[in-house]
């Protein structure tokens, strides 16, 4: 979509999600037509697949942010509208964090939760991931660690084929006290 507006990432989400038209700001930028986005943009589910951006680009973009310091840089806008891209920037950050947090072996995924400190929000706020904690998941609070481990495990899941951290049928398994972990064995 980019490619075809030659646009850089920022520019497209502020069309997109600012506050002027959409049409008006593409035409502005590019001097192109955009009855294509304006169609795609009316429909809430489509307008979150332009921002599907794939593992490596934001994994690259989270890489970029630390390299600068959190305070000099952020994820381009529409990075963190949708969920896919807030899971691998959640599992890439952990698995730098901790090395353990990438192997396929889940009983020492598992524990090496357990090495985290107990103040989970002070951690990802450390880690750079303060606005992936303000993406509402279903049932979290907006601003909750919760977000990002439970980001993290979707990824685990799905790239380890295996069970999610949470599974309490096998056993060692994390659960949230507050807004911390415990590893119940």
């Amino acid at each position: 979509m980019l490619e075809g507006y030659a646009l850089h990432p920022n520019q497209f989400g502020y069309a997109v999600y600012g506050d002027r038209g959409v049409a008006n700001r593409l035409d502005e930028l590019t001097g192109k037509r955009a009855e294509g986005v304006l169609a795609i943009v009316a429909d809430d589910a489509r307008k979150s697949e332009l921002f599907r951006m794939g593992k490596e680009y934001v994994t690259a973009q989270y890489d970029r942010i630390r390299a600068l310091g959190n305070k000099r840089s952020r994820f381009y806008t529409g990075t963190l509208k949708h969920i896919e891209n807030i899971e691998f920037i959640s599992y890439h950050a952990l698995c730098l964090y901790n090395s353990d947090f990438g192997l396929k072996n889940r009983k020492r995924v598992v524990t090496g939760f357990e090495g985290l400190p107990i103040n989970l929000k002070k951690l990802f706020f450390d880690l750079g991931l303060k606005g992936l904690m303000n993406h509402p998941l279903a049932g979290d609070p907006v601003d909750s660690p919760r977000i990002v481990v439970k980001a993290f495990d979707a990824v685990y899941q799905r790239e380890k084929s295996a069970r999610s951290l949470f599974d309490s049928n096998c056993k060692p398994y994390i659960k949230f006290i507050d807004r911390s972990i415990a590893v119940v064995r």
